[in-house]
């Protein structure tokens, strides 16, 4: 065979294997549109690049801080098996949220809690409600000056199409344990309902609106904080010092686990806030570079005279803390 009949036969194997690889690629396309048509879309791609997570232990409580950018998104296991969401970060932590979930195997969510309205806290909830479900959400407290923001109303669209209990948080709303081997309690401490500024006479704002919430479990407790406010939090502290929790066991003023406030913000904490507080550990949700500069070098400060450990999402990716039931904890991170 002389060299051109040798290249001649070459060109033609070339074509073959390029013909032969552009209708595998299109058969590839074929079965992926058919995937899409005929299975749920959530069935498969979150299905892959899951986290690699420890199975929880029998009468273990694990709060899950999860790394979401400059967002905010919290999942607690509670040790009888069910699940609370709290914030769904903003519009891109979907998959985030969904893998985690999925490594989890959590199918469905018992319950979900937004803080507020804002983006980077309710961003995906509408994606992670519509594909995996919950029992109960709860809602913030709105005022007749809040806004309906984008992000939030799609979340609520999804909520009307959705068969789930639906209800606005009120003071001392709770989720209670149905395990009596290992009684926990996860209650509202704020807002109230409505709350106006006694002051200004005008309503609070999105952030100074978010639910706090309170977590006990054995001996240990954790505060959830949402976005709110120093200006907030010294009003729980006025009326825990007035015995306004003292009937429900609740004492704010030795917390074990801080969710810091507005992802380290410089509103959000004062010294005299983290000594009454006198938290031992506090995590803070926040975006590798931000432009908002959280965490705050103020707030940093405040936390740097307190006797606590601090676990940042921008440094250590999603961070989790376990409690036994005897009280006992610890934290693991992702890095």
């Amino acid at each position: 065979m002389s060299y051109r009949d040798r290249e001649a036969e070459q060109q033609k194997t070339l074509k073959k294997i390029k013909l032969i690889f552009l209708i595998c690629f299109a058969l590839l396309i074929l079965a992926l549109s058919a995937l899409s048509f005929f299975v749920p879309t959530s069935s498969w791609q979150y299905a892959f690049s899951l986290p690699k997570i420890e199975k929880r232990k029998d009468g273990e409580l694990r709060i899950h801080y999860l790394n979401v950018g400059q967002a905010d998104s919290t999942l607690i296991e509670f040790p009888d098996g069910k699940t609370l969401l709290i914030d769904g970060g903003d519009t891109h932590s979907d998959a985030t949220i969904m893998r985690y979930l999925n490594a989890l195997k959590i199918k469905k969510l018992d319950y979900v809690l937004l803080t507020h309205t804002d983006a980077d806290h309710c961003g995906s909830l509408d994606e992670v409600v519509k594909y995996k479900g919950a029992d109960r959400v709860l809602l913030p407290c709105m005022t007749e000056n809040s806004t309906y923001k984008t992000a939030y109303k799609e979340f609520l669209s999804v909520l009307g199409s959705e068969e789930i209990e639906v209800k606005t948080v009120k003071r001392f709303d709770q989720i209670t344990s149905s395990s009596a081997q290992y009684p926990y309690a996860f209650t509202i401490l704020f807002p109230h309902g409505v709350e106006y500024d006694e002051e200004t006479e005008s309503g609070f704002s999105s952030n100074e609106l978010s639910t706090i919430g309170y977590l006990s479990y054995g001996e240990a407790d954790a505060l959830f904080c949402g976005d709110t406010t120093a200006n907030v939090l010294q009003g729980l502290v006025k009326e825990d010092g007035l015995g306004a929790f003292k009937p429900r066991g609740i004492n704010l003023n030795s917390i074990d686990i801080m969710k810091v406030p507005h992802h380290g913000a410089k509103d959000g904490l004062t010294n005299e806030l983290v000594s009454y507080f006198n938290f031992r550990s506090a995590v803070i949700s926040c975006g590798v570079g931000n432009i908002y500069g959280h965490p705050h070098e103020d707030l940093l400060d405040h936390l740097s005279t307190a006797n606590c450990q601090v676990y940042r999402t921008d440094l250590q990716g999603t961070v989790v803390a376990t409690i036994s039931a005897n009280g006992s904890y610890k934290f693991t991170t992702e890095k």
